[in-house]
């Protein structure tokens, strides 16, 4: 029930309420990932995700809490679909999905022969 749009919304309000790591499902999420719905579901990253997401973020706890029940916001738009959304704080949390760095498409490291700049 729950697109890529919709999916996209949760992130954006939770870098809105400050959040400092991301993660979906197995996914971290960074500046330049991407949601897709395809026939299976909802896609992140180019790599298929579960019917039931898992949004894992960290920062300010009561924040980002406060910020996911505003009126009108993620909560109430996740729950018109029909699906259900749980919050929870917690003192500690990991993100431990990690984003590979892929190849440069413009930039090009410096060569370590090259005469350092003044």
């Amino acid at each position: 029930k729950v697109t890529a749009p919709v999916l996209l919304n949760a992130i954006q309000e939770l870098r809105d309420a400050g959040a400092e790591a991301i993660q979906v499902n197995t996914v971290r999420i960074v500046a330049s990932s991407h949601f897709g719905q395809g026939a299976s579901g909802v896609g992140v990253d180019g790599r298929g995700t579960p019917q039931s997401h898992s949004v894992w973020a960290t920062g300010a706890p009561a924040t980002i809490s406060a910020a996911m029940q505003i009126p009108g916001g993620l909560s109430e738009n996740v729950r018109q679909l029909g699906a259900t959304i749980r919050i929870a704080q917690q003192k500690e949390l990991t993100v431990g999905a990690l984003h590979l760095l892929g190849e440069p498409r413009y930039a090009r490291p410096v060569p370590s022969s090259a005469p350092a700049t003044p």
